[in-house]
């Protein structure tokens, strides 16, 4: 998956594809260890919440670096 993200993020935004998925990476690895130690393991709801973080991540890293000048494409 981190690779078919990395082709498609590459050819649509860039290398700011590189620091997207380090920052979710790291993001999403700290969630799923403090899930299993809250809880002991991962459920389905817990890759759900995962997505749900991940995904409100990346818009305000997309709006963060458009607020500081980072040149993304228009569709963007």
């Amino acid at each position: 998956a981190t690779v078919i993200a990395l082709a498609v993020g590459g050819t649509f935004i860039g290398w700011f594809t590189l620091d997207l998925i380090l920052a979710l990476s790291i993001i999403n690895l700290l969630f799923l260890f403090y899930i299993g130690r809250k809880i002991g393991g991962v459920v389905g709801d817990v890759l759900g919440a995962s997505e749900q973080i991940s995904e409100s991540l990346i818009f305000l890293i997309l709006a963060i670096a458009a607020l500081h000048g980072i040149h993304l494409p228009g569709y963007l």
